[in-house]
């Protein structure tokens, strides 16, 4: 199945720049003295700040981290015990 989502990770980096934008397009009219009310600004932005942010953990799981080994845990009774995990 994963030779067919190769493009997965440029999906996910696409849509980390479309957040980008709509952060720009909506926290843009804090600068620009408009008739849209404030809230709505705050609303529409925190939103995009928040998709952005879970996109991001989401590349950085997915594509950025190394695979991860299982650590065996060891009985204290064990005269190689190691207490660093």
């Amino acid at each position: 199945m994963n030779k067919y989502l190769w493009w997965k990770k440029y999906l996910t980096t696409l849509q980390l720049i479309q957040f980008v934008l709509i952060m720009v397009h909506a926290f843009q009219l804090l600068f620009i003295d408009c008739n849209f009310p404030k809230a709505f600004v705050w609303w529409i932005g925190s939103h995009a700040v928040m998709f952005f942010f879970l996109f991001r953990n989401f590349y950085k799981e997915q594509y950025v981290k190394p695979v991860k080994t299982a650590k065996v845990r060891q009985s204290p009774l064990d005269p190689n015990f190691n207490t660093v995990f």
